[in-house]
């Protein structure tokens, strides 16, 4: 979507470690927005890295869906 608006996100990597420390002060609000225990769960990779082969021949019991599993197919953007 970036090269259709124009729009350049500012993006830096920043050590986990180091943005646990503005957490420790923030996660004394009344509705933190940011917690200790939300930057180690942002630190994590939800998905494994499998091609389409190793998804298709995953066995039923704690199988990760995929969008062919669903019956949905993508549609680029630029035709919306």
């Amino acid at each position: 979507v970036y090269d259709i608006t124009g729009q350049e996100p500012t993006l830096s990597d920043i050590p986990a470690e180091v943005v646990k420390y503005g957490a420790n002060i923030l996660k004394f609000e009344g509705n933190p927005i940011m917690t200790p225990d939300l930057v180690d769960l942002w630190s994590e990779d939800y998905l494994p890295d499998m091609t389409s082969e190793e998804y298709a021949a995953q066995k039923t019991k704690d199988k990760v869906f995929t969008m062919k599993d669903l019956d949905v197919e993508s549609t680029p953007i630029e035709k919306v």
